[in-house]
């Protein structure tokens, strides 16, 4: 039965998207690429808006009811499109496909190269094993809480994956995600930019800055583990899509309002610190597209506003200030003010493709084209400003602020392509110069040829120029590496033993270990006991805890913690009842 369901929500699920393709937008063809891209995500954020609503109503959140949902919005699509005979059409190109292979096969590669064909835990940080552990929490209590996107549709897919494999298992399910969500992120980029791809250079250029795209910031990304803010770029590329097809009025007004107001909702519910830039400047460029149509102040421009904007805002506001704040008592400013780690670089990675990118968003000024990054840039420009000057008083965190920078990426790549589109108007040369130069220096920096010089004699290259150019994918590549996992195995099968025979059975088995150890423990063992560890309760007697708490029977020892170390002597007088290289599992009642 439960294996029936997993199979009936993906079913579902790819009815919804083929739904979606079916929905007739605009008499000519589209580009049906772009379109399963775009599709796929309006899946995504409907299941988010139909979550918000069910776990108002009290409806548990699970594979049946988001099915349940996926499914009325089918069968009105289908009974609609059928009762006027009118589908939309699609056209797919050679280019399209080659780029769908490359880009396959790059994500493919990449993947494996950090978590091998056995899905190693091998992350930069402890995030994802916190967000594998928010998913999970969705899974276990049916419901929805603070910025849930992300979560729910994780959440949506162990619960399938939990029908096929052990539930020990579900970690490397999630991880699995990476690879679909990068493979997202690229889609995204070549829908967003595939307008500007009308020639064999452009086509090329188009395809290399996918891949330039792809393997700076959405690899990094994967490398830390950061899975929201991953798919919270994609949904502001989802944005760009859909309000530049509303202010060049090339679908149905309706159908684009929809998108949009499921876009809105989708970047509040996913990565609030980007909704503001997102919603401020998206409404402007529809507003300025209205009053230049002289229709801004009709009555059906009011009703697309409260559908794009008014109803994501209500929702967001209540699941994320209610749930995040509110109820925490955390501020805005306290919360942006918490330092992690992050990869940082404040420029370097931008220079290379500076100059294109502000001939294009230069060119969309002076010829006055209404286009949204060309207000989405200076307000995120303004607002990273802000935040970096905030951040010099410490009043805001680097980690908060560089997390800015994945958003920049995407604009400015998106510029890039722009103003190549445009240069190759001017002049064709030019544009192939461009490529060729940047690919020139790719290849200089890939085959490390200024060191090599220099091994072979340093008074002909002392100073190694093309790495600082090239700084975000050699990180990458540095950490994008199958080196046993960041976790060592053992670590991983002592935690998946404890799960499958004592947590599965309603035993409290505490960690023994580094902080590290306990988040990926609580989230494969799938327990939440953040009362119980010093870090997060700060001055805490832990050891004198677990020998008095009577509820816990049994523990996991880590031999490598230095809290082990602390009262070795106890832990190792304690009955053993399993045991590996990296630790054990003791019975203390």
């Amino acid at each position: 039965m439960e294996i029936i369901k997993s199979i009936f929500f993906v079913l579902i699920f790819l009815i919804t998207v083929i739904g979606i393709l079916c929905v007739k937008k605009t008499d000519r063809k589209l580009n049906i690429l772009t379109w399963i891209t775009i599709s796929i995500v309006t899946v995504f954020c409907y299941q988010v808006f139909t979550a918000a609503i069910l776990n108002w109503v009290g409806i548990p959140i699970n594979l049946i009811s988001i099915s349940a949902c996926n499914a009325i919005l089918s069968i009105f699509i289908f009974v609609k499109c059928g009762s006027v005979k009118n589908y939309q059409k699609y056209e797919i190109s050679i280019f399209d496909i080659i780029c769908l292979v490359v880009l396959l096969a790059t994500v493919c590669i990449v993947f494996l190269r950090q978590f091998g064909l056995d899905l190693k835990i091998n992350y930069e940080t402890s995030d994802p094993s916190q967000h594998f552990q928010f998913a999970m929490d969705i899974v276990n209590s049916e419901s929805v809480k603070g910025m849930f996107f992300a979560p729910l549709n994780n959440g949506m897919f162990l619960s399938v994956a939990s029908n096929f494999i052990n539930a020990t298992l579900l970690y490397k399910a999630y991880i699995l995600t990476e690879s679909i969500m990068l493979l997202l992120s690229g889609l995204m980029f070549l829908a967003c930019i595939r307008k500007y791809l009308n020639n064999g250079i452009m086509k090329i250029s188009g395809l290399i800055a996918v891949l330039i795209y792809v393997l700076g910031y959405p690899l990094n990304n994967m490398v830390f583990g950061f899975g929201y803010l991953g798919v919270g770029i994609t949904l502001i590329g989802f944005i760009i899509c859909v309000t530049e097809m509303y202010i060049n009025d090339e679908i149905s007004k309706r159908f684009n309002v929809l998108l949009m107001g499921l876009g809105s909702l989708g970047i509040l519910t996913c990565y609030v610190l980007f909704a503001p830039v997102v919603l401020v400047s998206t409404f402007a460029c529809v507003s300025i597209y209205h009053l230049n149509k002289k229709s801004l102040l009709k009555i059906s421009t009011f009703i697309n506003y409260f559908i794009m904007y008014l109803i994501p805002c209500i929702i967001g506001f209540i699941y994320i200030f209610f749930d995040v704040f509110f109820s925490t008592g955390t501020s805005v400013s306290g919360a942006i003010n918490l330092e992690g780690y992050i990869y940082k670089d404040l420029f370097s990675n931008f220079i290379l493709y500076l100059p294109v990118c502000l001939f294009g968003i230069f060119t969309l000024f002076r010829n006055r084209s209404h286009n949204l990054v060309k207000y989405m840039l200076p307000i995120l420009t303004l607002y990273m400003l802000f935040l970096l000057y905030r951040g010099l008083g410490g009043h805001v965190s680097s980690y908060y602020y560089y997390k800015n920078y994945y958003f920049m990426w995407l604009l400015a790549m998106y510029l890039f392509v722009y103003g190549l589109s445009i240069i190759y108007k001017k002049d064709a040369l030019l544009t192939i110069a461009v490529m060729i130069c940047i690919l020139i220096l790719f290849a200089i920096n890939i085959f490390n040829v200024e060191k090599k010089i220099s091994e072979k004699n340093a008074l002909f290259n002392s100073n190694y120029v093309s790495n600082s150019l090239f700084n975000i994918y050699n990180f990458n590549m540095e950490r994008n590496v199958d080196e046993g996992g960041k976790l060592d195995q053992n670590k991983v099968d002592l935690f998946s033993w404890v799960a499958e025979n004592l947590t599965s059975k309603g035993e409290k088995i505490p960690v023994v270990g580094e902080w590290l150890d306990y988040y990926w423990f609580e989230g494969i063992s799938n327990q939440r006991h953040d009362e119980i560890y010093p870090w997060i309760m700060g001055n805490y007697n832990f050891f004198e805890y677990i020998k008095n708490d009577n509820s816990v029977r049994y523990l996991l020892v880590l031999t490598d913690s230095t809290y082990y170390l602390e009262n070795q002597n106890y832990y190792e007088s304690l009955t053993k009842i399993y045991e590996n290289e990296k630790g054990y599992v003791v019975r203390i009642k």
